[in-house]
């Protein structure tokens, strides 16, 4: 079984992004010419159910370089070279649990994968002020 990685909670109906620092199969940094796409898919983790999916291009997510100096990425000093803009379709409901499977389709061999979790706030805190 993968490790799911928590992602912060946020507010139901509103897009984030996921980052993440990504090797080749050849254990290399990932760049986009090393994938025909990647794959996404959205599951509601408590009913169970599949809520969406989306296939992304790779040249739209994946950076050429390690992106180090966006404060938006916080574990260390090295950087991310994925990025994942998350549709609000993605966590559409407030007090929910969401499970996000991201499948990376390498040119060249057999596809990885990464997994995420991210909750929605309950709707008392994403009302506007």
């Amino acid at each position: 079984m993968h490790a799911i990685e928590d992602l912060p909670a946020v507010a139901p109906g509103s897009g984030f992004a996921i980052l993440a620092r990504v090797r080749n199969p050849a254990g290399g940094w990932a760049k986009d010419a090393d994938l025909t796409d990647i794959k996404v898919r959205v599951d509601d983790e408590e009913a169970g159910e599949h809520l969406t999916a989306a296939t992304l291009a790779a040249a739209d997510t994946v950076h050429k370089e390690l992106q180090n100096s966006d404060s938006r990425w916080t574990k260390d000093r090295l950087g991310f070279n994925v990025e994942i803009h998350a549709d609000a379709g993605w966590t559409p409901q407030p007090n929910k649990s969401y499970l996000i499977k991201v499948q990376f389709n390498w040119t060249d061999a057999a596809p990885s994968y990464k997994f995420y979790r991210v909750r929605t706030a309950s709707s008392a805190f994403s009302t506007p002020v």
